[in-house]
């Protein structure tokens, strides 16, 4: 029985784990974009490809942009 309890301790420390690294590149995805840098450039800083930086640090939508120039 301690051995199960043990297994599943450590199991939420993993997970606790990962859900700390996932923040942490999120924030660093975000600021590297925010500051300029082109998706593909961050994902290479940050050793992951283009595709997660744009899921983890999206680039602002133009919606807004279309319908004002619309509505004009």
């Amino acid at each position: 029985m301690f051995e199960v309890v043990r297994e599943a301790e450590e199991a939420d420390a993993a997970v606790q784990e990962m859900e700390t690294r996932r923040a942490a590149m999120t924030r660093a995805a975000k600021t590297l974009v925010g500051l300029g840098l082109a998706q593909a450039e961050a994902g290479r800083m940050l050793g992951v490809t283009h595709q997660r930086i744009a899921q983890l640090a999206p680039k602002a939508s133009n919606k807004g942009a279309k319908k004002k120039a619309v509505a004009a």
